[in-house]
């Protein structure tokens, strides 16, 4: 992440709780930074009795005494706050707002499920200000990180696309927020744009490969007033196995004009995540579950490709199997099944790093399973003659071409 100098600001407000008032009394005490996070402790007796006027959480659970804060920053991003209370039982709920204190407050979040630590998360712009409510009968310290917004957040921001592979490092949702009259067709609440110059007619396939943005959407037009959807894809996701955590894959095929320029929208509703796209002129691979499934003549060589794949591993606790590609192979001949995988070169160049994984079709045991970061890979496994058996090629990183072999001996 850039590191970007901003001002984020927090204050320790102490309203006139004297009075129903809809305006707070002045800020005493006010955080400068210039480095992502804000934090501020709390003692006690900086809680004052709730009164009239002030807003009760929709999850309030008790307690008579509060504190606020203000959150103001000078960029827009992604903020994330928390209070972390000092003893069980101390901290009751926390919500946040915005608007003006206190009738005119909406409230975007509340908790009150955590004994100790609270948080809640809201999209920032510049110049914008929020209300932390603390409901607590101790002491407790508030914190506040605001992730600033990548440099594609906004439509007019649309960096260009290219056909390939395009693992950007500073392309990402993370932080990001939507815009005013931004469409949002399959939903999401953090977006990120890119914009793709078609180099012929005809279909073209965008795949948003392994991280956390569930989205993705294709449009023509040439502002947010004038945009036509062509499609949007929602997730399709996967569990890794070498970290156990879930990712999500998002693919669509759209029909384009040469020379035209699309624009693509990428969104999650989660916290966010890098963006990295294939674009590609293939056709969508068919065989990319096991279920779907090619079946092999016998001692076969088949040229194919993982682009445009998703990730269905039969069993991933086998490592590095995305973009997964499957084979049914049933041996005419009892003996040694040898399975071989070939990255095919792109000027003097290895299009990527392959997998493969061999399990029996009937119980779906795994038999054998290998990758090779550089060329290719080769496992070899017995096989009874008439039984079916599945094998998956995939990749270490990015998808590509390979050339898989296999022959009985």
């Amino acid at each position: 992440m850039n590191r970007i100098a901003f001002v984020l600001a927090i204050a320790l407000t102490m309203l006139p709780h004297t009075q129903a008032s809809a305006s707070p009394s002045p800020f005493v005490t006010v955080l400068t930074l210039t480095d992502y996070y804000a934090e501020q402790s709390s003692l006690a007796k900086s809680v004052t009795p709730i009164t009239q006027g002030e807003p009760l959480p929709s999850c309030y659970v008790g307690g008579t005494s509060s504190a606020w804060y203000e959150v103001t920053t000078s960029i827009k991003g992604f903020m994330q706050s928390s209070v972390d209370g000092g003893f069980p039982g101390d901290l009751r709920t926390i919500a946040l707002y915005r608007g003006t204190p206190f009738t005119g407050l909406t409230e975007l979040g509340c908790a009150s499920d955590q004994p100790t630590i609270m948080a809640l998360t809201a999209n920032m712009r510049e110049g914008d200000a929020m209300y932390m409510q603390v409901i607590a009968d101790g002491p407790f310290t508030f914190r506040a990180t605001l992730y600033p917004a990548g440099p594609i957040d906004n439509f007019a921001d649309a960096e260009r696309l290219t056909l390939g592979y395009t693992p950007n490092g500073d392309w990402t949702t993370t932080g990001g927020t939507t815009e005013p009259g931004e469409p949002l067709p399959c939903g999401g609440t953090r977006t990120a744009w890119l914009k793709y110059v078609a180099d012929q007619s005809g279909p073209v396939t965008f795949m948003n490969l392994a991280g956390h943005n569930e989205v993705l959407a294709v449009y023509s037009g040439s502002s947010l007033s004038n945009l036509q959807l062509l499609g949007c894809a929602a997730s399709h996701r996967y569990q890794e196995s070498s970290t156990f955590n879930v990712f999500d894959e998002t693919r669509l095929r759209v029909s384009l004009e040469n020379n035209v320029t699309y624009y693509v929208q990428i969104a999650t509703s989660g916290s966010g995540s890098p963006v990295v796209l294939m674009v590609s002129h293939n056709d969508v691979v068919t065989n990319d579950t096991p279920a779907t499934a090619l079946a092999l003549a016998q001692n076969h060589s088949v040229v194919g490709t993982t682009v445009g794949a998703f990730t269905n591993p039969l069993d991933f606790m086998c490592p590095y199997q995305f973009s997964s590609v499957w084979y049914l192979i049933v041996p005419a001949t009892a003996g040694n099944l040898e399975v071989s995988i070939d990255s095919k070169r792109t000027e003097g160049f290895w299009n990527f790093a392959p997998t493969v994984a061999i399990h029996r079709a009937d119980t779906g045991a795994t038999l054998a399973c290998a990758e090779n970061s550089i060329f290719n890979v080769t496992q070899t496994v017995p096989v009874e003659a008439g039984i079916s058996y599945l094998v998956a090629v995939g990749a270490v990183n990015r998808p590509g071409d390979y050339r898989l072999h296999w022959a009985v001996k």
